[in-house]
């Protein structure tokens, strides 16, 4: 019980891939299936965490100057639309650029909703920036 329970924290932040996991190691030590088939909370944790478990595609927009990474995620783009393949959950889009305060934009990604179009640009000059001017 206590990896469902756990799997049930892991999902109410959006941690959806831990959450998988800790279900699935749940249903491994589970002794009695009907266990997940009768009670009604594992199911809806069943339900939502199968809704969750396939890559989205994202678009990050940028002004082409901006760099645009995610964070924990390997790989940065100055394109002006990188698309990016990301599993359900929140996410922190980082936009840095030189002379300019950097920007994070929490994106949330998940399956059965419109993909989301996240837009990065860095516009507000940094302090460090303009005292040297």
């Amino acid at each position: 019980m206590q990896l469902i329970v756990t799997a049930e924290a892991l999902a109410a932040k959006a941690e959806f891939q831990a959450a998988i996991r800790f279900y699935n190691d749940a249903l491994q030590t589970q002794p009695e299936p009907a266990y997940i088939d009768e009670n009604a909370r594992v199911q809806e944790l069943h339900e939502m965490l199968m809704a969750q478990r396939e890559p989205v595609e994202v678009s990050v927009k940028s002004d082409g100057k901006t760099t645009v990474s995610i964070m924990n995620m390997s790989g940065s783009s100055q394109n002006k639309t990188t698309t990016f393949k990301l599993f359900p959950g929140d996410y922190v889009i980082v936009g840095t650029r030189d002379g300019f305060r950097d920007v994070n934009l929490l994106g949330q990604v998940r399956d059965g909703t419109p993909p989301p179009v996240f837009t990065v640009i860095c516009e507000e000059h940094s302090a460090k920036k303009s005292a040297q001017e």
